[in-house]
């Protein structure tokens, strides 16, 4: 299985929409730009699912990458942002659950947010994985971003994707 993972793209910060409570803000005009350029980036991955988290920002991701793929996304909690006191490895552990559930596909696209990705790709890859340093807002996964995670022998590699499948 090929684990795809997308950052929401851009939010619009003015709306006085609580962040972190459903259904949080929408997506800014330089975010639609962004999710396109994130359906862009994963048009020939060989996605077959996308699953994102109900956050309005991640939705509106998603959608345009299901747009691109001619898939309907489906909308899991478990994808959801990080919670007051929630601890590191909880959020690897949701993210786990949903890829579980979710992974019965050879290629699967998780949509969330900044705090979960992470812990999930540095419990995937124990720690093996190169993140910027924190922005602003403490994110390491920049906004739009996607990264693949892939299993190759036996242990899991975690990869920036760019336009045309290209790793970084």
């Amino acid at each position: 299985m090929i684990i795809y993972l997308v950052r929401h793209a851009v939010v619009r910060y003015d709306t006085q929409i609580p962040y972190n409570v459903l259904p949080g803000p929408p997506l800014a005009e330089d975010g639609v730009v962004q999710a396109a350029e994130s359906a862009d980036v994963l048009e020939h991955c060989g996605i077959q699912g996308v699953i994102s988290s109900p956050m309005r920002r991640c939705v509106m991701t998603a959608d345009h990458i299901c747009r691109r793929l001619n898939l309907d996304p489906t909308l899991d909690d478990d994808l959801g942002e990080v919670q007051p006191g929630e601890k590191p490895v909880e959020m690897a552990l949701r993210l786990m659950r949903a890829t579980l559930t979710h992974g019965t596909v050879p290629a699967l696209a998780l949509v969330s947010h900044a705090a979960p990705l992470e812990e999930f790709m540095l419990a995937m890859t124990a720690g093996r994985v190169a993140l910027s340093r924190p922005d602003s807002r403490g994110a390491r996964i920049g906004t739009g971003h996607v990264w693949q995670l892939l299993q190759h022998d036996g242990t899991w590699h975690a990869q920036r994707v760019v336009a045309g499948g290209v790793l970084v």
